[in-house]
């Protein structure tokens, strides 16, 4: 579930390269915006390629919202006792 399915059909390197282009731009690295298009082009292909997958993440994110809006009080009690059991055992 999640995005792993999607992310199974990208090319890792691609997604290494894409990430570190996009850290060394928003740390002020600006020369670095050619090779951040050629990246995302890839990346963006890669998606292109998986375009059923990344309908059905869309759909199942689109569930995931729609029981989060119905039961937001819940989440957000869940949410807080996951981030307390986190830091417990940290």
């Amino acid at each position: 579930g999640g995005l792993k399915p999607v992310i199974r059909g990208l090319n890792p390197d691609d997604v290494n390269a894409l990430t570190s282009s996009l850290i060394q731009i928003l740390q002020g690295q600006g020369g670095n915006l050619e090779s951040l298009f050629a990246r995302t082009s890839s990346f963006t292909n890669a998606l292109a390629d998986n375009g059923q997958t990344v309908e059905q993440l869309i759909d199942s994110l689109k569930q995931t919202l729609a029981t989060v809006s119905t039961d937001g009080a819940k989440f957000s009690r869940a949410v807080d006792q996951l981030e307390q059991l986190t830091t417990g055992l940290a």
